[in-house]
């Protein structure tokens, strides 16, 4: 049986407020054009068609500037309701703007003061009470599960799954088997023969189960009838995801990885991406160029050597290809060979070349490398031969990330700081599995806009590095006390001081 996830469902849930947003703003100014022209059709019809690409423009600004807020979490709830109040009056300010830019540009599409006077306050409006009422949501939500425990190697599931972020879901107690001695720390709600009639008595939404729960024949079937009366399954893998949307390397095996490349539409994805690469890279280009022009002089006056440097580095299936990039380093900087470029203090970074990097402008070059195909614009960032050969050896499953064709940017990118060591590479790589599973064009479409709120920033945060770190801490030592005491089958006594640290 296949296990459900709530990914599809967390990501569903930003492309729905998404695109309410965006119907809202178009639906205000619809209405308002109606309204201000609804006296002479033949004008109404004219009108809407010459408003509608500014209408849209400015709509598809508000929701991205929403998103790049962070405003559609389900899980945001450090913010109050005054702060969420301003972010959204900023980005329905940046809505308007751009609405009266676009108007600026093509004057036979410029919307009317009458029609803005009457859009623009509707528009706030539905926007406003949309995001009240997803703050009451993100403040109340969070989900009681429960475990499934038939041996010692189920209740170390059950734990690592207490060490999770529990501001998602709870852990409300456990279904134990014949013979098994609950943890302390644990709650029993009952046997497994109680699963299927007890769950709605303790108002749990979602089971979590194990490989193991699977292969049994009586527990399996249980589980199927579960998930066929709408209950959602899933395993510790998956909700490590969910919490991290990334996928610790101790719980990734062989069935995981074929399952992640078997996810149906991947292959259909694939062609889309090679299409929005090209379209996105051909527009981009011609915005990008003025600004290329003047960082490829500002290089060139600053430091002696090419404004330009190409460099080898490994793409898909391990095809290697030269990479272009304005050069931010001395000419002399790898005179004793590859090295790592060292994070905040490289001596061999120029000036101009610091703020190049902390901007990214020095990847434009790369676009040229997209519309040869040689790179994408979201994936894994490409690495050069030499430390893709030593963090293979070192890292498990590195080798992994060269089934897609390498990024322009990545979620490993937006999510995890500049890195420059082995432990940074794989941390890395934890995130990179987790987008080779989860591929779609809408998770694309939201790294770009994660993308520019990390250029503006000038680098990702570290706080989702940081929990995933501290949750493989607690997995390792779990993992260990297992090992220890599995020869003697007895629960896991240890566990409690672990959890509490």
């Amino acid at each position: 049986m296949r296990l459900d996830t709530h990914l599809k469902r967390d990501w569903g849930h930003t492309i729905h407020h998404f695109l309410l947003d965006l119907i809202c703003w178009f639906y205000a100014f619809a209405g308002a054009t109606v309204v201000r022209f609804r006296l002479d059709p033949e004008m109404l019809i004219g009108r809407a068609v010459a408003y509608t690409p500014g209408v849209v423009v400015a709509a598809l600004m508000v929701s991205s500037s929403l998103y790049v807020s962070g405003m559609y979490s389900l899980y945001a709830r450090h913010r109050g309701w005054r702060k969420r109040l301003g972010i959204v009056t900023i980005c329905i300010s940046l809505g308007v703007i751009i609405l009266l830019a676009a108007g600026s540009l093509d004057l036979s599409g410029r919307v009317g003061r009458g029609v803005v006077a009457i859009g623009f306050p509707l528009a706030a409006l539905a926007i406003y009470v949309h995001h009240y009422l997803l703050h009451l949501r993100s403040r109340n939500f969070r989900e009681n599960g429960a475990c499934i425990v038939t041996c010692p190697e189920d209740q170390v599931e059950a734990l690592r799954l207490l060490s999770l972020d529990q501001n998602q879901f709870r852990i409300v107690g456990c279904f134990v088997g014949a013979g098994v001695d609950l943890h302390s720390v644990l709650k029993p709600l009952g046997t497994i023969e109680d699963l299927v009639t007890d769950l709605r008595a303790h108002d749990i939404s979602r089971v979590f189960c194990t490989q193991r729960n699977l292969q049994d024949e009586h527990t399996s079937a249980m589980l199927r009838r579960l998930r066929y009366s709408g209950m959602a399954i899933s395993s510790v893998t998956e909700a490590c995801e969910e919490v991290h949307q990334a996928i610790p390397l101790e719980l990734i095996n062989h069935e995981w990885l074929l399952q992640a490349c078997g996810q149906p539409g991947h292959f259909y994805v694939s062609k889309l991406k090679r299409l929005m690469d090209v379209v996105i890279a051909c527009s981009l280009g011609l915005f990008a160029l003025p600004m290329f022009v003047v960082a490829w002089v500002l290089v060139r006056l600053t430091s002696r050597g090419p404004g330009l440097y190409s460099q080898v580095r490994v793409g898909r299936f391990g095809e290697t290809f030269l990479v272009h990039k304005l050069r931010t380093m001395r000419i002399d900087a790898e005179a004793s060979g590859p090295q790592w470029s060292k994070v905040g203090g490289d001596s061999r970074v120029t000036f101009v070349g610091r703020f190049l990097r902390k901007f990214r402008i020095d990847e434009i070059p790369q676009l040229w490398n997209i519309l040869r195909g040689e790179m994408s614009f979201v994936g894994p960032r490409p690495e050069r031969p030499e430390f893709t050969e030593e963090l293979a050896e070192q890292i498990p499953f590195f080798r992994e990330r060269l089934l897609l064709r390498p990024g322009l940017t990545g979620w490993a990118q937006v999510c995890y700081p500049y890195g420059s060591s082995v432990d940074d590479a794989r941390r890395k790589l934890e995130f990179d599995l987790y987008y080779i599973k989860h591929m779609s064009l809408s998770l694309d479409a939201f790294i770009l806009l994660d993308t520019v709120k990390t250029v503006v920033r000038g680098g990702a945060s570290e706080r989702r590095g940081v929990r995933l770190a501290e949750f493989e801490d607690v997995h390792r030592r779990v993992s260990q006390e297992v090992l220890a005491l599995r020869a003697s089958r007895n629960v896991v006594s240890g566990l409690q001081p672990v959890l509490m640290d």
